[in-house]
């Protein structure tokens, strides 16, 4: 995961001395951070796509919602690693979440679940994004005006 410690998201206040084992260990904290990215526009999605990284002590993950059907009837969930966008980032933006564990979970329990139709109002990608945040327990109002502002509030 490179760079981040054990001590980075619950701090163990005297963890120089710490003769109970008081420290905190990987896995122990939920908390985390996410990693919104977005991708350049083309002709076939003039705002761009949206996928989110969640990191905690324990790992990552870094998903996004695809269309899996060409007349758009289908969708799912899957793995960055598996599966890259095919655009380049434009931005990246990383915010502290409460409960990076139960995004996590919540980003695994979709992964390759069918979503049904893609519709940029109630089925896209920003819904994933923002359905992984609401999971790791940050205020992101559902429908796709409210998730407009969540994003634009945080530099998108």
């Amino acid at each position: 995961m490179g760079g981040l410690n054990q001590y980075q998201y619950c701090p163990n206040p005297v963890e120089w001395v710490d003769p109970l084992g008081l420290a905190a260990k990987a896995g122990d904290c939920p908390k985390g951070i996410a990693k919104i990215y977005h991708y350049e526009p083309d002709e076939g999605n003039p705002y761009g796509h949206y996928s989110v990284e969640v990191i905690n002590d324990s790992g990552n993950l870094h998903t996004h919602q695809v269309i899996i059907e060409s007349d758009l009837s289908n969708t799912t969930i899957i793995d960055v690693a598996e599966f890259p966008p095919s655009n380049p980032t434009v931005k990246v933006v990383t915010i502290d979440i409460p409960n990076a564990t139960k995004a996590m979970d919540f980003q695994t329990a979709s992964i390759w679940k069918d979503l049904g139709p893609y519709s940029q109002k109630t089925n896209s990608c920003v819904d994933h994004v923002c359905a992984v945040l609401r999971e790791g327990g940050l205020e992101v109002k559902d429908g796709a005006l409210s998730q407009f502002k969540f994003l634009k509030k945080q530099g998108f």
